[in-house]
């Protein structure tokens, strides 16, 4: 995981400042990278480790952490949004299981991201946009 109480890089090139909320959320998010979590159970995760960071600060950090592109946030429809550690991982896509809320990472060769590459490169010229990024969820019982 990135150092991010070094003062050349993390926060600070962002002209954000360290603090112990962002880095104990990072730190968790990192730990459990396969994972996504709402900002609530963040907050219940960390008190089950001792660390004292009320909900209200989880949610602003959460917030500017995805913002800053460490974290990325995600709406499955559940009522809340979701949040996994960005790390160096390439987009990656999700199969949700509505009768259980269990978000599935899902894998796709090499075929199917091709397929999806030219297709993205149609939508950027059929409607002059360069995209950015994309993500694809199925949702299933």
């Amino acid at each position: 995981m990135p150092n991010f109480f070094s003062g050349g890089t993390g926060f600070h090139r962002h002209g954000k400042r360290n603090s112990m909320p962002r880095n104990v959320i990072l730190e968790f998010l990192a730990e459990n990278a396969d994972k996504h979590f709402s900002a609530k159970e963040i907050y219940e995760n960390l008190l089950k480790r001792n660390i004292y960071i009320g909900i209200a600060s989880v949610y602003r950090n959460v917030e500017l952490l995805s913002q800053l592109g460490y974290i990325k946030k995600y709406n499955f429809n559940d009522g809340s949004f979701r949040y996994q550690y960005a790390g160096k991982e390439a987009s990656h896509h999700h199969l949700i299981n509505l009768k259980t809320n269990e978000i599935i990472d899902i894998e796709i060769d090499e075929k199917t991201r091709e397929t999806l590459e030219k297709f993205k490169k149609e939508l950027e010229e059929k409607y002059n946009i360069k995209i950015k990024d994309y993500e694809i969820k199925f949702f299933g019982e």
